[in-house]
């Protein structure tokens, strides 16, 4: 149970977590070799404040993932339904697609459709050390995006198309 998020359902939070990162780790047959599948395993789950936001961290055991990644942080966007996290997905996948010098968390997954088994909107992202006011201001600049005076408040991103989404 979450103090930070009581309605979201951890257990299903976990079991998505785990899909989504057994989903980065392509099985490559290699000849007459057995195949070895990774099968994360979580080791913890808890509410930190990163990046100047409530979130949860699922960390997992390392050696069930040899590749990584070993953290991902649960980010639940609040706002409008469906647009806030969708707002999110697109701005952080255009601002680390661009030339620009900004880093931010790569996204593994997400779930913007509700009901879901979870409870809640999620975005998995990248647990990044460096996590500072570039990427607090993006978390934070969706609600700009997705309020009524979005022309009044200069931010420009526009929703994630579905095609590259990681929906599952």
């Amino acid at each position: 149970m979450s103090a930070f998020f009581p309605h979201v359902d951890i257990t299903a939070l976990e079991k998505f977590a785990v899909v989504t990162a057994a989903a980065l780790h392509p099985v490559r047959m290699t000849g007459r070799r057995a195949l070895n599948i990774p099968t994360p395993e979580v080791a913890s789950v808890e509410d930190v404040k990163w990046a100047g936001e409530m979130m949860i961290q699922i960390t997992f055991q390392r050696t069930s993932l040899p590749l990584g990644p070993y953290t991902m942080m649960a980010y639940f966007p609040h706002g409008r339904k469906m647009l806030t996290t969708q707002a999110v997905i697109g701005m952080m996948t255009t601002v680390r697609s661009s030339s620009s010098k900004i880093e931010v968390p790569k996204i593994y997954g997400y779930r913007d459709v509700l009901p879901n088994d979870i409870g809640a909107e999620v975005v998995l992202m990248e647990k990044v050390a460096w996590a500072d006011r570039s990427t607090a201001a993006l978390l934070h600049c969706h609600t700009l995006c997705t309020d009524t005076r979005r022309e009044s408040s200069g931010c420009v991103a526009q929703p994630h198309t579905r095609r590259g989404a990681q929906n599952l």
